[in-house]
Order: structure tokens, then C-alpha cells, then sequence
């Protein structure tokens, strides 16, 4: 029965990345294998855990066909550990959720619906909820790294941007935002539902100022080096050093001299390292793009109910 019903829906590759939350990973690939949904492989990104996410995970999944399991020796950012994922992926839908995450027995049903209706489709999100209440996740209708799909093709041409280090915020919304410049097709639907159970993290506290790097940076891709300098700098270097004396002085109590390195610091990255990269990875970017496209047409020609060639089937 499970065979019969794994040749009818399109194969996907679920992509998760963890880092010391193995309680919370746990919760999520149990609600992932009970699932109504048959065609799909789970891909596990440790980014050098140390509470026993390696052991855990060789353990109980390290023999099972199912399972991909890659382990970090050292912490990456985010966009490193999701382009892993992508890059051990085998299926012609590559869907990615948190480690701390609970999804719907319907999420992968839903969230790969549109692409069998729509060759022209590449990215499909999902509504991301609060645990168990009726609130959005973020208070939005955006897309978030959560609870997302992508055609697996289109990383051909894309790839989560590495530069942005300084948070894992940002990754999925630049990666999206590119595609969307490029006029290929994304879709919204509140069917494929996941359940995020953020779970607390050092990372947290440092959102604020981090995540604003991040979204400095990918706004910078998009715009030329004159407007940056002669717009946008002034504004965003006292925005950001602002964020730095709040979370300083406020939250860390530290000496006017570390204050003082830290600014220095933050000034450094604003004038020089986040425009000269963005305008490079920009240039990297587009010569991905035209490559990509020379070579393959907008319109997805696969056969969606292929089975993948690995076969890491349920």
C-alpha cells in the first residue's frame, strides 16, 4: 500500500539543520514519520552539536535508508548548513523545516500540491504558527525557513547566500527574493502547516543588531555601491550602533573600552566588509543565474512522480 501510494506523489528531500537541541529534533522526526505521506528522505545537518545529537542520530537512524545524516566538525552559518542540505538532497522537491519544529500529518501533502499543478512553480511556503495557538509565527505572511519547498532545480541557478554570517536570520529571505527579481513563480498556501516551538538560545539576545547586519547586507546586493554610500550609510551606522549601546550597556554591562572595540568593530563592517562583499557576491550570483539559465529552461520539464534516484524512500 505504502509503494502504491509513494508512485503517486512527487519525491522530496526534508532538510533539517540542528545544533544542541536534541529533545526538540527528536519531536520533530517523530511528527515528520507520521506524516500521511510516503515518497521522501530526511536530511540531517549536525552543525557540530555537543549534546549528543551524533550519537543520538547514528544510533537510531544511522541504518535507516531514509535518513541522511551529515555531522559538522565545526559550527557553520546557517546558509552553509542549508546549502549542505540541498547538496545531499535527492529528491525533486526539497522541502526544509527547524529542528524545533513540529509539522502537520498533512504538511508535505500540501506544501508539494502546487508543483504537480504548476510546472512553472519554485517555491512554495507553508504558514508557520506559535506552538499550539492561532498566532503567526513572526506576526506575517512571509515565507520563513521553517516551513518552505523548493523545486530542486532551481538550486542549479541559487544558492543560500554564506556571507550572511552575522545572524541566521535572512538566509530564506534573500534566497527567495532573488528568485522573485528573476520572475519565477512562488506560491503561498495556508494548507501545509508547521507548529514552531522556538526553543530559547544565546543567539536570541543578539537578534536584534546580528539580524540587522544580515538584512543591511542583502538589501546592499541589490543596490550600487554610490547609493550606499551617499544613502544609506549614515542611516544605517547609527541605527546599528544604537542596537549596540542598547544590548552593551543594557544586557552585558561591559567596560567603555570593549564598548569602544566593539563600535569600532561594527564600523568596520558597515563601511567596508558588508558593501564589498555584497557587490561581489551580486556579481557571483548573476554569473550563477545566466549559467543556470543557458542551460535550462524557466519551464520545469521532470516528472514529478519519479522516484528519486537514491531511492531513500519511506
Amino acid at each position: 500500500m505504502k509503494s502504491e501510494e509513494a508512485d503517486k506523489e512527487a519525491s522530496v528531500s526534508i532538510v533539517i539543520r540542528t545544533r544542541d537541541r536534541l529533545e526538540q529534533l527528536k519531536r520533530c522526526i517523530n511528527s515528520i514519520l507520521e506524516m500521511h505521506y510516503y515518497n521522501y528522505n530526511i536530511v540531517i545537518i549536525n552543525d557540530a552539536s555537543r549534546d549528543g545529537t551524533k550519537e543520538f542520530l547514528q544510533e537510531y537512524y544511522g541504518r535507516d535508508k531514509r535518513f541522511i545524516i551529515v555531522n559538522n566538525n565545526k559550527h557553520f552559518c546557517s546558509a552553509h548548513a542549508l546549502n549542505l542540505g540541498v547538496r545531499y538532497s535527492a529528491g525533486e522537491i526539497i522541502a526544509f523545516t527547524d529542528d524545533d519544529a513540529i509539522v502537520d500529518k498533512n504538511w508535505l501533502k500540501e506544501i508539494t500540491a502546487p508543483y504537480l499543478n504548476d510546472a512553472q512553480i519554485m517555491v512554495v511556503g507553508g504558514v508557520s504558527y506559535v506552538e499550539d495557538t492561532d498566532r503567526l509565527y513572526g506576526g506575517s505572511v512571509y515565507i520563513w525557513g521553517c516551513n518552505m519547498a523548493f523545486r530542486a532545480s532551481i538550486f542549479k541557478g541559487f544558492r543560500f547566500d554564506t556571507n550572511l554570517k552575522y545572524s541566521h536570520y535572512y538566509d530564506e529571505a534573500d534566497l527567495i527574493n532573488r528568485i522573485n527579481l528573476h520572475n519565477y513563480k512562488i506560491k503561498r498556501i495556508d494548507q501545509a502547516i508547521i507548529r514552531h516551538f522556538a526553543a530559547p538560545s544565546p543567539y536570541r539576545r543578539l537578534l536584534a543588531l546580528e539580524g540587522e547586519l544580515n538584512r543591511i547586507y542583502m538589501d546592499t546586493k541589490q543596490i550600487s555601491l554610490l547609493n550606499y554610500y551617499c544613502c544609506k550609510l549614515y542611516r544605517k551606522l547609527g541605527k546599528t550602533l544604537l542596537l549596540a549601546k542598547d544590548l552593551f550597556f543594557k544586557e552585558r554591562q561591559i567596560s567603555l573600552c570593549a564598548a569602544a572595540k566593539k563600535a569600532a568593530f561594527l564600523v568596520y563592517v558597515l563601511c567596508f566588509e558588508i558593501p564589498i562583499k555584497a557587490k561581489i557576491k551580486h556579481i557571483q550570483e548573476e554569473r550563477l543565474f545566466k549559467k543556470f539559465q543557458t542551460c535550462a529552461p524557466k519551464k520545469s520539464s521532470g516528472n514529478l512522480n519519479k522516484r528519486s534516484r537514491e531511492g531513500n524512500l519511506l
